[in-house]
Protein backbone atom coordinates (compact mmCIF):
# COMPACT_ATOMS: atom_id res chain seq x y z
CA UNK A 1 0.00 0.00 0.00
CA UNK A 2 1.31 3.24 -0.78
CA UNK A 3 1.65 6.21 1.07
CA UNK A 4 -1.19 7.82 -0.96
CA UNK A 5 -3.68 5.08 -0.24
CA UNK A 6 -2.77 4.66 3.57
CA UNK A 7 -2.74 8.49 4.38
CA UNK A 8 -6.87 9.06 4.49
CA UNK A 9 -7.34 5.98 6.64
CA UNK A 10 -4.66 7.09 9.33
CA UNK A 11 -6.59 10.26 9.06
CA UNK A 12 -10.15 9.06 9.76
CA UNK A 13 -8.61 6.91 12.63
CA UNK A 14 -7.27 10.14 14.02
CA UNK A 15 -10.82 11.81 13.96
CA UNK A 16 -12.05 9.15 15.48
CA UNK A 17 -9.38 9.39 18.41
CA UNK A 18 -9.97 13.01 18.82
CA UNK A 19 -13.95 12.54 19.12
CA UNK A 20 -13.23 9.89 21.88
CA UNK A 21 -10.85 11.99 23.42
CA UNK A 22 -13.47 14.35 23.88
CA UNK A 23 -16.64 11.95 24.74
CA UNK A 24 -14.62 10.07 27.08
CA UNK A 25 -13.56 12.72 29.63
CA UNK A 26 -17.93 13.84 30.19
CA UNK A 27 -17.86 10.28 30.79
CA UNK A 28 -15.03 9.45 33.28
CA UNK A 29 -15.52 12.97 35.40
CA UNK A 30 -14.96 12.06 38.97
CA UNK A 31 -12.50 8.98 38.26
CA UNK A 32 -9.35 9.21 39.87
CA UNK A 33 -7.35 7.74 36.62
CA UNK A 34 -6.02 10.05 33.52
CA UNK A 35 -8.16 9.54 30.90
CA UNK A 36 -5.22 10.65 28.21
CA UNK A 37 -3.41 7.48 28.60
CA UNK A 38 -5.94 5.30 25.85
CA UNK A 39 -5.39 8.48 23.80
CA UNK A 40 -1.61 8.24 23.93
CA UNK A 41 -1.82 4.29 23.18
CA UNK A 42 -4.32 5.13 20.05
CA UNK A 43 -1.28 7.59 18.90
CA UNK A 44 1.47 5.12 19.18
CA UNK A 45 -0.64 2.76 17.24
CA UNK A 46 -1.39 5.17 14.28
CA UNK A 47 2.52 6.62 14.58
CA UNK A 48 3.77 2.92 14.34
CA UNK A 49 1.41 2.39 11.44
CA UNK A 50 3.27 4.94 9.32
CA UNK A 51 6.36 3.96 10.40
CA UNK A 52 5.98 0.26 9.73
CA UNK A 53 5.19 1.48 6.39
CA UNK A 54 7.83 3.51 5.37
CA UNK A 55 10.34 1.28 6.52
CA UNK A 56 8.67 -1.33 4.44
CA UNK A 57 9.07 0.55 1.46
CA UNK A 58 12.73 1.38 2.00
CA UNK A 59 13.17 -2.64 2.05
CA UNK A 60 13.79 -2.64 6.20
CA UNK A 61 11.60 -5.97 6.46
CA UNK A 62 12.62 -6.40 10.01
CA UNK A 63 12.21 -2.92 10.92
CA UNK A 64 9.05 -3.13 9.59
CA UNK A 65 7.27 -6.22 10.86
CA UNK A 66 8.45 -4.94 14.77
CA UNK A 67 6.36 -1.49 14.00
CA UNK A 68 3.47 -3.57 12.09
CA UNK A 69 3.58 -6.19 15.26
CA UNK A 70 3.35 -3.01 17.65
CA UNK A 71 0.10 -1.51 15.67
CA UNK A 72 -1.97 -5.46 15.57
CA UNK A 73 -2.48 -5.32 18.87
CA UNK A 74 -5.86 -5.76 20.73
CA UNK A 75 -5.92 -1.93 22.43
CA UNK A 76 -5.03 -0.17 18.79
CA UNK A 77 -8.11 0.99 17.01
CA UNK A 78 -9.88 -1.79 15.06
CA UNK A 79 -9.36 -0.42 11.81
CA UNK A 80 -5.31 -0.27 12.28
CA UNK A 81 -4.59 -3.31 14.02
CA UNK A 82 -6.51 -4.98 10.86
CA UNK A 83 -4.60 -3.36 8.30
CA UNK A 84 -1.63 -3.82 10.52
CA UNK A 85 -2.35 -7.66 10.51
CA UNK A 86 -2.89 -7.80 6.66
CA UNK A 87 0.56 -6.03 6.36
CA UNK A 88 2.33 -8.82 8.46
CA UNK A 89 1.23 -11.32 5.96
CA UNK A 90 2.18 -9.15 2.93
CA UNK A 91 5.76 -8.75 4.58
CA UNK A 92 5.77 -12.78 5.28
CA UNK A 93 5.52 -12.98 1.21
CA UNK A 94 8.13 -9.90 0.64
CA UNK A 95 11.06 -10.04 2.98
CA UNK A 96 13.88 -12.08 1.68
CA UNK A 97 15.34 -15.18 3.74
CA UNK A 98 19.10 -16.54 4.03
CA UNK A 99 20.21 -19.61 5.55
CA UNK A 100 23.81 -19.27 6.89
CA UNK A 101 26.31 -22.01 7.23
CA UNK A 102 30.01 -22.30 8.11
CA UNK A 103 32.77 -24.80 7.28
CA UNK A 104 36.34 -25.61 8.95
CA UNK A 105 39.14 -26.27 6.38
CA UNK A 106 38.18 -30.08 6.87
CA UNK A 107 34.83 -29.31 5.81
CA UNK A 108 33.27 -29.80 8.50
CA UNK A 109 29.59 -27.79 9.49
CA UNK A 110 30.22 -25.25 12.06
CA UNK A 111 27.57 -24.10 14.29
CA UNK A 112 28.69 -21.74 17.09
CA UNK A 113 29.59 -19.24 14.75
CA UNK A 114 28.30 -15.05 15.22
CA UNK A 115 27.01 -13.55 12.50
CA UNK A 116 26.34 -9.78 12.27
CA UNK A 117 23.98 -8.22 10.04
CA UNK A 118 25.71 -4.55 8.45
CA UNK A 119 27.43 -4.75 11.84
CA UNK A 120 24.26 -5.27 13.85
CA UNK A 121 24.15 -8.67 15.93
CA UNK A 122 22.00 -11.27 13.23
CA UNK A 123 22.55 -14.87 15.20
CA UNK A 124 24.77 -16.66 17.50
CA UNK A 125 23.99 -20.28 15.80
CA UNK A 126 23.95 -21.66 12.49
CA UNK A 127 21.28 -24.20 12.71
CA UNK A 128 19.87 -24.44 9.01
CA UNK A 129 16.85 -22.51 9.24
CA UNK A 130 15.81 -19.13 7.49
CA UNK A 131 16.50 -15.97 8.43
CA UNK A 132 14.67 -13.21 7.56
CA UNK A 133 16.79 -10.24 6.12
CA UNK A 134 16.18 -7.02 4.69
CA UNK A 135 16.15 -5.94 0.94
CA UNK A 136 19.25 -4.46 -0.76
CA UNK A 137 23.00 -4.92 -0.75
CA UNK A 138 24.69 -6.03 2.89
CA UNK A 139 27.58 -6.84 4.71
CA UNK A 140 27.54 -10.27 6.33
CA UNK A 141 30.63 -11.21 9.30
CA UNK A 142 31.18 -14.25 10.50
CA UNK A 143 33.41 -14.79 14.08
CA UNK A 144 33.77 -17.95 15.81
CA UNK A 145 36.76 -17.70 18.64
CA UNK A 146 39.28 -20.29 17.01
CA UNK A 147 38.78 -18.97 13.55
CA UNK A 148 39.66 -16.36 11.07
CA UNK A 149 36.88 -14.33 10.73
CA UNK A 150 35.43 -13.71 7.28
CA UNK A 151 32.81 -11.08 5.73
CA UNK A 152 30.83 -11.97 2.68
CA UNK A 153 29.18 -9.45 0.75
CA UNK A 154 25.53 -10.20 -1.14
CA UNK A 155 22.78 -8.38 -2.42
CA UNK A 156 19.28 -9.62 -1.48
CA UNK A 157 16.37 -9.21 -3.59
CA UNK A 158 12.59 -8.80 -2.43
CA UNK A 159 10.84 -11.89 -2.14
CA UNK A 160 13.82 -14.32 -2.46
CA UNK A 161 13.61 -17.36 -0.13
CA UNK A 162 15.71 -19.49 1.66
CA UNK A 163 19.42 -18.01 -0.31
CA UNK A 164 21.87 -20.08 1.00
CA UNK A 165 25.25 -18.41 1.77
CA UNK A 166 28.25 -20.52 3.33
CA UNK A 167 31.44 -19.70 4.06
CA UNK A 168 34.56 -21.45 4.73
CA UNK A 169 36.85 -20.05 8.04
CA UNK A 170 40.32 -20.86 8.45
CA UNK A 171 41.73 -21.62 12.43
CA UNK A 172 43.62 -19.26 13.59
CA UNK A 173 47.46 -18.80 12.58
CA UNK A 174 46.97 -21.25 9.50
CA UNK A 175 48.41 -20.00 6.04
CA UNK A 176 46.27 -19.06 3.03
CA UNK A 177 48.46 -21.95 1.25
CA UNK A 178 48.50 -25.70 2.18
CA UNK A 179 51.12 -26.89 4.25
CA UNK A 180 53.54 -29.54 2.69
CA UNK A 181 53.59 -33.06 3.86
CA UNK A 182 55.14 -33.23 7.21
CA UNK A 183 57.88 -35.76 8.02
CA UNK A 184 56.30 -39.47 8.59
CA UNK A 185 53.85 -38.70 5.92
CA UNK A 186 54.79 -39.99 2.09
CA UNK A 187 54.20 -38.02 -0.91
CA UNK A 188 52.78 -39.67 -3.59
CA UNK A 189 55.92 -41.25 -5.44
CA UNK A 190 56.46 -39.84 -8.98
CA UNK A 191 58.88 -41.47 -11.28
CA UNK A 192 62.49 -40.10 -12.04
CA UNK A 193 63.24 -39.24 -15.21
CA UNK A 194 64.60 -41.40 -17.46
CA UNK A 195 68.33 -40.78 -18.22
CA UNK A 196 69.92 -40.07 -21.42
CA UNK A 197 71.54 -43.10 -22.30
CA UNK A 198 68.61 -45.63 -21.13
CA UNK A 199 68.37 -48.60 -23.15
CA UNK A 200 64.84 -46.99 -24.51
CA UNK A 201 66.30 -44.19 -25.73
CA UNK A 202 69.91 -45.99 -27.01
CA UNK A 203 67.43 -48.39 -29.08
CA UNK A 204 65.07 -45.74 -30.90
CA UNK A 205 67.97 -44.15 -31.74
CA UNK A 206 69.56 -46.73 -33.46
CA UNK A 207 67.22 -47.59 -35.52
CA UNK A 208 66.98 -43.94 -36.00
CA UNK A 209 70.42 -43.25 -37.54
CA UNK A 210 70.02 -46.88 -39.40
CA UNK A 211 66.95 -45.68 -40.97
CA UNK A 212 68.46 -42.84 -42.41
CA UNK A 213 71.98 -44.53 -43.16
CA UNK A 214 70.02 -47.30 -45.63
CA UNK A 215 67.90 -44.18 -47.18
CA UNK A 216 71.28 -42.77 -48.20
CA UNK A 217 72.60 -45.95 -49.49
CA UNK A 218 69.76 -46.40 -51.50
CA UNK A 219 69.83 -42.71 -52.81
CA UNK A 220 73.45 -44.10 -53.74
CA UNK A 221 72.55 -46.85 -55.70
CA UNK A 222 69.44 -45.25 -57.47
CA UNK A 223 72.06 -42.41 -58.70
CA UNK A 224 73.79 -44.92 -60.00
CA UNK A 225 71.23 -46.67 -62.04
CA UNK A 226 70.69 -43.57 -63.79
CA UNK A 227 73.83 -43.25 -64.64
CA UNK A 228 74.40 -46.52 -66.09
CA UNK A 229 71.03 -46.31 -67.65
CA UNK A 230 72.45 -42.90 -69.69
CA UNK A 231 75.61 -44.78 -70.48
CA UNK A 232 73.34 -47.43 -72.25
CA UNK A 233 71.17 -45.18 -73.93
CA UNK A 234 74.40 -43.44 -75.59
CA UNK A 235 75.99 -47.03 -76.38
CA UNK A 236 72.28 -47.88 -77.90
CA UNK A 237 72.14 -44.47 -80.26
CA UNK A 238 75.68 -45.96 -81.75
CA UNK A 239 74.57 -48.88 -82.92
CA UNK A 240 71.51 -50.34 -85.01
CA UNK A 241 68.69 -51.37 -82.96
CA UNK A 242 69.69 -55.06 -84.18
CA UNK A 243 73.47 -54.72 -84.27
CA UNK A 244 73.96 -56.85 -80.65
CA UNK A 245 71.15 -59.88 -81.59
CA UNK A 246 73.00 -63.07 -81.16
CA UNK A 247 76.60 -61.24 -81.05
CA UNK A 248 79.25 -61.04 -78.96
CA UNK A 249 81.37 -58.12 -79.93
CA UNK A 250 82.81 -55.85 -77.63
CA UNK A 251 80.51 -52.73 -77.58
CA UNK A 252 77.57 -55.38 -76.97
CA UNK A 253 79.00 -57.25 -74.16
CA UNK A 254 79.46 -53.42 -72.71
CA UNK A 255 76.46 -52.46 -73.86
CA UNK A 256 74.70 -55.92 -71.49
CA UNK A 257 76.91 -55.08 -68.15
CA UNK A 258 75.70 -51.14 -68.48
CA UNK A 259 72.00 -52.66 -67.92
CA UNK A 260 72.47 -55.52 -66.15
CA UNK A 261 74.15 -52.86 -63.34
CA UNK A 262 71.59 -50.31 -63.69
CA UNK A 263 68.63 -53.31 -63.05
CA UNK A 264 70.87 -54.38 -59.92
CA UNK A 265 71.58 -50.70 -58.84
CA UNK A 266 67.69 -50.22 -58.67
CA UNK A 267 66.56 -53.15 -57.38
CA UNK A 268 69.48 -52.62 -54.07
CA UNK A 269 67.85 -49.14 -54.38
CA UNK A 270 64.47 -50.01 -53.55
CA UNK A 271 65.48 -52.77 -51.36
CA UNK A 272 67.42 -49.94 -49.44
CA UNK A 273 64.19 -47.63 -48.97
CA UNK A 274 62.11 -50.16 -48.09
CA UNK A 275 64.54 -51.16 -45.44
CA UNK A 276 64.90 -47.31 -44.39
CA UNK A 277 61.32 -46.85 -44.14
CA UNK A 278 60.65 -49.88 -42.19
CA UNK A 279 63.57 -49.06 -39.83
CA UNK A 280 62.03 -45.63 -39.41
CA UNK A 281 58.99 -47.00 -38.04
CA UNK A 282 60.53 -49.34 -36.02
CA UNK A 283 62.58 -46.36 -34.36
CA UNK A 284 58.50 -44.30 -33.82
CA UNK A 285 57.29 -47.41 -32.32
CA UNK A 286 59.93 -47.78 -29.90
CA UNK A 287 59.95 -44.46 -28.90
CA UNK A 288 55.91 -43.81 -28.27
CA UNK A 289 55.08 -47.95 -26.95
CA UNK A 290 58.28 -48.02 -24.83
CA UNK A 291 56.63 -49.04 -21.56
CA UNK A 292 57.45 -46.42 -18.94
CA UNK A 293 59.37 -46.20 -16.04
CA UNK A 294 57.85 -47.34 -12.98
CA UNK A 295 57.97 -45.92 -9.34
CA UNK A 296 59.70 -47.41 -7.09
CA UNK A 297 57.66 -49.35 -4.59
CA UNK A 298 57.53 -48.37 -0.77
CA UNK A 299 59.64 -50.43 1.52
CA UNK A 300 57.51 -51.56 4.47
CA UNK A 301 60.19 -52.18 7.29
CA UNK A 302 59.62 -54.72 10.35
CA UNK A 303 60.93 -54.69 13.68
CA UNK A 304 60.34 -56.93 16.91
CA UNK A 305 59.85 -54.19 19.89
CA UNK A 306 60.05 -56.32 23.49
CA UNK A 307 57.39 -55.82 26.09
CA UNK A 308 56.69 -56.64 29.84
CA UNK A 309 54.73 -59.41 29.12
CA UNK A 310 56.45 -60.75 25.67
CA UNK A 311 57.25 -58.80 22.26
CA UNK A 312 55.60 -57.30 19.44
CA UNK A 313 56.33 -57.42 15.92
CA UNK A 314 55.95 -53.26 14.63
CA UNK A 315 55.69 -52.93 11.22
CA UNK A 316 56.20 -49.45 9.49
CA UNK A 317 55.37 -48.31 5.66
CA UNK A 318 53.05 -47.69 3.15
CA UNK A 319 50.44 -50.10 2.36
Amino acid sequence: MTRLRRIPLLRAVRAVSVCAAVVVPSMARGQDQPLAAPTDEKQVCIAAAEQGQSQRDDGKYRSARTSFLSCAQEHCPRVIAQSCTKWLRELDESAPTIVLGAKDERGDDLTDVKVTFDGVPFTTELDGKPLEADAGEHVLRFERERNQPVEQKLLLRAGEKARVVSVTMKSVGAPDQPQSASAGESAPATPAPEPALSTHHVLAGSLGVAAVAAAGVGVFFLLSSNREKSDAAGFRAGLGSSSCVNQSTAQCQSLNSDVTSQYNDMNLSTILFAGAGALAAGAIVTWLVWPKAEAPAPQTMGAIVPLRSGAALQVSGAF
